[in-house]
């Protein structure tokens, strides 16, 4: 497995304030996706157990976000592996 790369510095809490705000469930699990990433360091394979989610639904998250604190969906937000 590759070494995900960083979240920005205070991604973790920035997405804890936007799950607060979330308008709809999806986009709840969106940043849920996200924020288990930053807050906890999991692996898509563990998140996707958390969510129940299928692995490939989990990695695809971070490219269709575009979570506006934490830059556009190509330089800021990584893959998860």
């Amino acid at each position: 497995m590759r070494t995900p790369r960083p979240l920005p510095e205070g991604a973790a809490e920035r997405l804890a304030t936007l799950l607060k705000e979330a308008k709809s469930k999806a986009e709840y699990q969106r940043i849920q996706c996200v924020w288990l990433r930053a807050a906890l360091g999991l692996r898509a394979t563990q998140i996707a157990a958390a969510l129940g989610w299928q692995v490939g639904s989990v990695r695809q998250v971070p490219s269709d976000t575009n979570l506006p604190s934490l830059g556009n969906r190509s330089s800021q937000i990584p893959v998860l592996s």
